[in-house]
């Protein structure tokens, strides 16, 4: 998708918060607000979810207007996270698994350009989701990997969004919400596709577990026809030894995840 070739471009705020912690709404309607009268052409548009159901409607709305009427927009996600995913305003948990193939759909349209903003706890949680033979599901994320107070994220986000409204620099942008945030634990990072794509090719990250590694391998393995005999013959070590190589070999992958072929 080429810039010439788009229809708006803005700002898309998902919240799902109890009734009295809008702090999505409190953004939009202090900031973007402004920003939109400054420059009508800029788009910005807030929605506050209820439940799964209005989550992944909205997703596929969304992902319409990006492939179809080539709509370009950043996502900026009010919602408390776990460390597998998001938590919805009517205490359901969804996986960042079930909303990856949304995002991933978005920036195959966008060429590997989409960015993410999420004030969710646990946010850089989603790279053990990521697959390294499937195409980046978005290109920048700015979010943590901790637990964060979430009146934070309205006080380092307005920073963030009057500066970034019209300097469009995200690096910069970043900087203000960290220099308004006191405390080091409750700073944001902005992390690329690549770092991603890295994080989860390597065996040795601290995050990984192999626990679960040797198990999904044995499975295969079983699911391949193999004897009982042969897995009785697979030692733990032969078994790591045999995802190394197989972690290699995922690291040919690497310009398919980027989407240099299209890019």
């Amino acid at each position: 998708m080429n810039s010439k070739d788009l229809t708006s471009f803005g700002l898309i705020i998902i919240e799902s918060l109890d009734d009295n912690d809008n702090t999505g709404y409190d953004l939009f309607s202090s900031v973007m607000k402004k920003k939109v009268f400054q420059e009508p052409e800029i788009n910005a548009e807030f929605y506050d979810i209820n439940n799964r159901i209005e989550l992944f409607e909205l997703l596929t709305e969304l992902v319409k207007r990006a492939t179809e009427n080539n709509e370009y927009f950043l996502l900026h996600f009010e919602i408390h996270g776990y460390e597998g995913g998001i938590e919805l305003k009517d205490g359901e948990q969804i996986n960042w698994s079930y909303l990856l193939p949304y995002f991933r759909e978005i920036n195959v349209h966008y060429k590997n350009s989409l960015t993410i903003y999420l004030a969710v706890c646990y946010g850089a949680s989603l790279v053990e989701n990521i697959r390294p033979n499937e195409r980046a599901p978005f290109r920048v994320l700015i979010s943590s990997e901790k637990e964060i107070w979430h009146k934070h994220f309205v006080k380092g986000f307005v920073a963030f969004y009057e500066h970034f409204f019209f300097s469009f620099d995200t690096k910069e942008s970043l900087e203000k919400y960290n220099s308004v945030i006191e405390s080091d634990d409750d700073k944001l990072v902005m992390l690329y596709s690549e770092f991603f794509f890295d994080q989860v090719v390597d065996l040795e990250r601290k995050t990984i577990n192999k626990e679960s590694l040797i198990k999904t391998y044995k499975n295969s393995m079983i699911k391949r026809g193999a004897s009982e005999s042969e897995m009785n013959k697979l030692s733990e070590e032969k078994i790591m030894n045999e995802l190394k190589s197989i972690f290699k070999k995922m690291n040919f992958s690497r310009d398919y995840f980027m989407m240099k072929d299209i890019s």
